[in-house]
């Protein structure tokens, strides 16, 4: 720490925990209760946080017969990167000082500077070795959070207020929560403070699990935390959710964080659920919903004389695609595919008197019902490309297929939609509508053709 002549007061540390935890602990207020301003006798008689820039803070903590005040009002908010407020202590009718704290990643963990601007008037020791005391409460806490906690973020192609309404509203919300695999109900409720929303998750198997949300902090396009627990409203929550909407470039990140009441019981949910990859699977159908926002999907539906298993063979078997896969007339070449999530379809296409190379990346495969992939057109090496022929248009495609049983046969419908697209893309992908319903005809032709033969 330092003290320079004017009167500012520099206070560093260093933390073995990612940068977002230990900035999020700064305006949670069930986190701040743990360690701002806390004493080893005292007793916290309030702790009040309105997280957004000209909300602030109050915190009350009783040390005897004496009530000690802290309240502050925020002035910049920009996670993880940088927080300041305005500071009063006691009776103050302003705020005396001015508080801004940087953070910074570092390869393990975080590095916080804490700038305390201020007329200090013969007590600066005494403050400097207050924060020094508010530092050790702040590890502490975020240490023993850093063991009950899962961390999972993820960047969207869209402004933050159309990924709030995405998470926000119940009939988006139903489309995307959950893992893949899970279908959701649509909440009932009330999005408010202490307000609630109560829905179902329903595995493959049809195993339903209640689900009830209890909303405690809404600062609409930037923060959402509420405790998650079963639909149970006697029993206790399982753990507590905190959801933080932050500009990137053009975009939004989303982080999600959970936090459980215990070690054991995050690792549990880890170990025995998959609460990871749920995680992640759950943010991705976050982003083909937020994508199907901005722009309406294509659809094209088409039923075929043939079993549903064969018609899921022929989209999926590298034997089955080198006979139809691609617009009417171009010719496929050494197709290999790699069925699973995250397994890609790779292939050359001779079209035109031209010889182009594309590839699809599974999000979902689950037979013989449903696809959900990323396509594109790539170089010879697999790395994505724009379109040969159209400058403008959107360098990955978001495509699921839906197969389902029609008297003999199937019917299989497409929806395919730009993914991470800028106006441009977005522009040029709706004035070729008519010719997306043409190409996939075309294809269909062939196939209807083919299976026709097998």
């Amino acid at each position: 720490m330092r003290m320079t002549s004017n009167n500012t007061l520099v206070v560093k540390r260093r933390f073995a925990y990612p940068v977002e935890s230990v900035f999020d602990a700064w305006l949670d207020a069930k986190a701040l209760g743990a360690w701002l301003f806390k004493t080893p006798d005292g007793k916290m008689e309030k702790v009040e946080v309105d997280a957004r820039v000209g909300g602030g803070f109050k915190i009350n903590e009783r040390r005897g017969e004496v009530l000690a005040e802290h309240w502050g009002r925020y002035i910049e908010i920009d996670r993880p990167r940088r927080l300041a407020f305005d500071f009063g202590v006691g009776g103050d009718s302003e705020p005396t000082t001015r508080v801004t704290v940087d953070f910074a990643p570092l390869e393990a963990g975080c590095e916080l500077t804490l700038t305390h601007e201020g007329v200090w008037a013969g007590y600066e020791e005494r403050t400097a070795q207050g924060w020094v005391m508010i530092l050790d409460n702040l590890s502490r806490s975020v240490g023993d959070e850093a063991e009950r906690e899962i961390v999972i973020s993820r960047s969207f192609a869209a402004p933050r207020a159309l990924v709030w309404e995405a998470w926000t509203t119940p009939e988006h919300f139903a489309q995307w929560m959950g893992p893949r695999g899970f279908t959701t109900t649509k909440p009932v409720g009330q999005l408010k403070i202490e307000g609630s929303w109560r829905y179902d998750m329903v595995d493959a198997d049809g195993t339903v699990y209640p689900n009830r949300l209890v909303f405690r902090e809404i600062t609409p396009n930037s923060r959402l935390a509420y405790d998650h627990g079963g639909g149970d409203e006697t029993t206790a929550h399982d753990f507590e959710v905190i959801v933080t909407f932050a500009d990137d470039g053009d975009g939004t990140k989303v982080t999600l964080r959970s936090l459980f009441p215990n070690k054991a019981a995050r690792d549990f949910v880890v170990e025995n659920i998959g609460a990871i990859e749920g995680g992640r699977q759950t943010l991705e159908r976050l982003g083909e919903k937020i994508a199907h926002i901005q722009q309406e999907p294509v659809v094209i539906t088409r039923d075929f004389t043939a079993p549903r298993a064969l018609v899921f063979d022929a989209f999926t078997k590298p034997e089955h695609l080198a006979h139809w896969w691609g617009p009417k007339g171009c010719k496929i070449i050494n197709p290999r595919n790699d069925l699973k999530r995250g397994g890609e379809f790779r292939y050359g296409m001779e079209f035109g008197g031209a010889m182009m190379h594309g590839k699809q990346i599974y999000r979902e495969v689950t037979p013989p019902n449903r696809l959900v992939f990323e396509n594109m057109f790539t170089d010879e090496a697999g790395n994505p490309i724009p379109h040969p022929g159209a400058a403008d248009w959107p360098v990955k495609m978001l495509t699921t297929i839906l197969f389902e049983d029609v008297g003999k046969g199937t019917r299989v419908t497409v929806l395919w939609t730009p993914l991470d697209a800028n106006a441009a893309e977005r522009a040029t992908f709706d004035a070729n509508r008519a010719g997306m319903n043409q190409g996939w005809s075309g294809s269909f032709e062939v196939l209807e053709a083919y299976l026709a033969s097998i």
